[in-house]
């Protein structure tokens, strides 16, 4: 497994994974999986987008945006 941020891509109107080998996912889809760190530990998650513009993770009640969460897949 390969760790990783969540980022914007503006390009493709999408969120993707910048990896901390300087590699990117490609962009996420809706129903991929992955696992985000969340308190020290790694959740099983799913993203999927609430239209028209609104990317969420199934499961996990996040107050805060999820760019930025660490996550490995």
């Amino acid at each position: 497994m390969k760790v990783g941020q969540l980022i914007w891509d503006a390009y493709t109107q999408r969120v993707d994974v910048i990896f901390t080998d300087g590699a990117f996912y490609g962009g996420l889809h809706c129903g991929d999986t992955f696992d985000v760190l969340i308190n020290d530990a790694w959740i099983p998650t799913r993203i999927e987008l609430r239209w028209p513009d609104t990317w969420y993770l199934i499961d996990l009640e996040l107050d805060d945006e999820i760019l930025g969460l660490t996550v490995r897949m």
